[in-house]
Order: C-alpha cells, then structure tokens, then sequence
C-alpha cells in the first residue's frame, strides 16, 4: 500500500486528469482518520440542466458523486480503483446554492 496523500497532492490528481480537471473541482477538506473528503464542484454554463436555470445536470452531479467516492480511496492508498457498478436516483434538480 502506498504512503497516504495529503490535500494538495490530491488535488493536483485532480487537475491532472483532463476531465476532471475541466470540471475544476476544489477539494475543501480531507481528514484520514475519519475517511472524509469535500469536494466542491463549481457551477459552470456546461453544467446546467437547461440554460438560465441554476440546476445541475444530473451527469455532473454523478460524475462528482463517483470521483468523491474514488477520491476517498486515493487520500488513503495513494490511486483509485474503477467504478464497477453505479446508480443515482434523483429526488429532485440540484441547485446552485454557492
């Protein structure tokens, strides 16, 4: 296993990586002992749902959700698995709340 990482070596992985690094995701927080990490996903004109209204598409908000939970792996083993199998019910549109 490898050493684990620290806020500013996973968010260089973050930004490396060409997609994410166009959804320009910020981590916030980590903490290793209690195996959280924030992200934050900014709103952009690509990521809305339908133009003017403030809501995220609801592929964004999955590929956040994926790239949160591998991210929490990355912190602690330094590198990330693939996604095996993913589903997002939606209750209802995310918004920009920021």
């Amino acid at each position: 296993m490898a050493e684990p990482l620290d806020k500013e070596q996973v968010q260089k992985l973050l930004d490396d990586s060409p997609y994410i690094g166009f959804m320009k995701l910020e981590v916030i927080s980590m903490n290793l002992e209690e195996d959280t990490i924030v992200i934050r996903m900014p709103m952009r004109p690509e990521f809305e749902r339908r133009r003017g209204t403030g809501q995220y598409h609801g592929g964004a908000i999955a590929a956040l959700i994926d790239i949160a939970g591998d991210y929490a792996l990355v912190m602690k083993v330094g590198g990330g698995v693939p996604t095996i199998n993913f589903r997002v019910d939606f209750l209802r549109p995310g918004t920009n709340t920021s």
